[in-house]
């Protein structure tokens, strides 16, 4: 786990890696992040190399409503990429504290630059509580919208 960064022609070499499965994640302030998965075997010395092409993500708006379509403030979301994996750029990484985005006092939920790819969404109710998921898919500089239902 490190942040190697790229130089002036966009490369970057990361050495000495042990044999296994590793997941890239690369970003760039105010573009989509890209995630990939990447085997690396004993022995293996050759050069890996991998294109990604970074651009404005998609936006999610998502409000949160109960049974009679009154919106929930405060209301923690779960959002999972592909890879049913929490998906890291939404989350506050600097306060552990609060490591799931909220809903604001509108019930709703805004999300700039996601990836595009499908998701899923659920809100979380409590320990190991969670409401319905809905998936939906994000295309680069698309918009999603949608209410995610309590019951």
């Amino acid at each position: 786990a490190g942040t190697p960064l790229t130089d002036d022609q966009g490369q970057t070499r990361i050495r000495g890696i042990a044999p296994g499965r590793y997941r890239l994640d690369v970003e760039a302030p105010r573009l989509a992040a890209e995630r990939r998965f990447v085997d690396v075997r004993a022995g293996q010395s050759e050069t890996y190399e991998e294109i990604f092409v970074l651009g404005p993500g998609g936006s999610l708006v998502v409000v949160v409503v109960d049974r009679n379509g009154v919106p929930m403030p405060g209301v923690p979301l779960d959002l999972r990429d592909r890879f049913d994996l929490p998906y890291p750029r939404v989350f506050n990484r600097f306060d552990p504290s609060r490591s799931y985005p909220l809903t604001d006092a509108g019930g709703a939920l805004l999300l700039d630059n996601l990836t595009e790819g499908a998701y899923t969404i659920r809100a979380i109710l409590g320990q190991n509580r969670f409401g319905p998921a809905i998936e939906f898919g994000m295309r680069h500089g698309g918009l999603t919208e949608f209410e995610l239902p309590m019951q």
